[in-house]
């Protein structure tokens, strides 16, 4: 064997290799948002601690389930969705997820699509934000926004008669 030739068990790679897998495990379990792998199928493969915190089931209740049960979309949005993944690989929409209690809260979901060598779509992964707190937020904002308004139009009508 040639010195530029290395084989699949070269000790470099296999270094390689288990650097890179500790360090994408690392990422995985302790990243800031919920991260989710599915197979083509939809159903979860994978499923890091804050998205047990998140959606409220550990990890071993969770996986082989589809993840259209917990995920709340339009049957229009998530053809958007199918399609686009397949277009462009990624897709990015605010959706509102249903948590064990039966409770549904607002994010915001990545989904990026992992390919094989032959560039098929094997499994998607999605990064999943909780933006309740920043729509509650912005809802407020907008009812105080109106009610200013009502109350700016009442003295504008007041003043003028």
């Amino acid at each position: 064997m040639s010195k530029n030739n290395i084989s699949d068990e070269s000790p470099g790679r296999i270094i390689k290799e288990t650097i890179s897998e500790n360090y994408f495990s690392k990422i995985f379990e302790y990243g800031f948002d919920a991260i989710i792998v599915t197979d083509i199928a939809n159903n979860i493969t994978a499923w890091n601690t804050v998205a047990e915190k998140m959606f409220g089931y550990p990890a071993h209740e969770i996986l082989g389930k589809p993840v259209s049960e917990f995920i709340i979309m339009d049957d229009d949005i998530r053809n958007r969705l199918r399609t686009t993944v397949r277009a462009t690989g990624q897709w990015e929409g605010e959706v509102e997820i249903l948590n064990k209690e039966g409770n549904t809260f607002h994010t915001i979901i990545s989904i990026s699509a992992i390919k094989d060598n032959n560039g098929n779509i094997t499994e998607l992964i999605g990064i999943v934000k909780n933006i309740s707190e920043n729509v509650f937020l912005q809802e407020n904002l907008l009812e105080t926004s109106a009610k200013l308004q009502l109350i700016a139009e009442e003295k504008a009508n007041f003043i003028t008669q």
